[in-house]
């Protein structure tokens, strides 16, 4: 569904410039360049990878398939790093191992309260990302350069805040989409569902948005979460009660319905009791929003001379 009705929500950490790591080391001895990473070996082509049979691998056989798999966001990362190393010294800051490792357990609170999933989380997250040490620990100093070069430009204000204590603690409202092509289309999803057919049966034949083959079930979304349209939240926050539908939405040429399944109450924790959490909360987020635009900028090829042109062939 967010596909078609723009509702991605923004992921926690920019793993848009995840590479994976080996402990980084805590002590504030400064990292020689702002951005380190283990030097490459250098390797001649002849050199041995493997022995299968007898026969032997050797680097120049696996070069070229290692390029076309992921030469160009390795050359993108190269560029980004460079870029980060030449800003970060025009602005005298400098990235530390404490730095590096604040950013690690970052990574971990994002994706999970509990440590020993989050840690089983982010082994698996390495390993589906191809993350070793080396690209890891690149990571963690490219986000703890990103984040030292925009944190001055974040600005916090009131209904920021409000609106993540809210994120945080309001009510929240579990709810089903369903999206179609067209108003007719629309027309007889309402007219199946009114006539007793269960939503969620109706949007794993109809919805063409992603949510579709689980019913079009939604995360919980509270009234003033920016993660979400504030159109799809005015909607789903009008419906009296569960059960209810919206009439169809038109968004990006297509339809939305909603139908409010059931709503979980305020925690009770007052906004004051919550404010050093809601500002932590807010500050990342805003951080991470910023660290992607400038990531985007800064890894540019614009500007690059390839001498390689492996690195820059299309993608099939």
């Amino acid at each position: 569904m967010r596909a078609h009705l723009q509702l991605s929500r923004t992921v926690l950490f920019p793993l848009c410039l995840l590479g994976a790591c080996a402990q980084v080391s805590t002590t504030q001895h400064p990292i020689a360049r702002p951005v380190a990473a283990p030097a490459p070996v250098v390797r001649n082509s002849d050199a041995l990878v493997a022995l299968v049979d007898g026969q032997s691998i050797t680097f120049a056989t696996v070069e070229t398939p290692l390029i076309e798999a992921g030469g160009t966001q390795a050359l993108r990362d190269a560029v980004l790093d460079e870029r980060l190393s030449d800003e970060c010294a025009r602005r005298h800051v400098e990235v530390t191992a404490a730095l590096c490792d604040a950013e690690r357990m970052l990574l971990l609170e994002t994706l999970s309260k509990d440590p020993r999933e989050a840690d089983e989380l982010l082994r698996s997250l390495r390993a589906t990302r191809g993350l070793g040490a080396t690209r890891f620990a690149a990571l963690l100093a490219r986000n703890a350069a990103l984040r030292l070069l925009v944190q001055q430009d974040i600005v916090m204000d009131d209904e920021g805040l409000r609106a993540t204590f809210d994120t945080l603690h309001g009510p929240k409202r579990i709810a089903r989409v369903a999206v179609v092509a067209d108003l007719p289309t629309a027309e007889r999803f309402l007219a199946l569902v009114n006539g007793g057919r269960a939503f969620g049966d109706v949007a794993a034949e109809l919805s063409i948005d992603a949510s579709g083959p689980r019913g079009g079930i939604l995360p919980p979304m509270a009234a003033l979460d920016p993660s979400w349209p504030s159109s799809v939240r005015r909607a789903v926050f009008a419906l009296q009660s569960p059960g209810e539908l919206t009439l169809p939405i038109l968004d990006h040429a297509r339809y939305a319905i909603f139908l409010f399944v059931s709503e979980t109450p305020a925690s009770g924790v007052t906004f004051e009791a919550a404010r050093a959490d809601a500002e932590r909360v807010l500050r990342h987020s805003r951080e991470r929003i910023a660290m992607d635009g400038l990531a985007r900028t800064l890894s540019s090829l614009d500007g690059v001379t390839i001498f390689d042109r492996r690195f820059d062939a299309p993608t099939p």
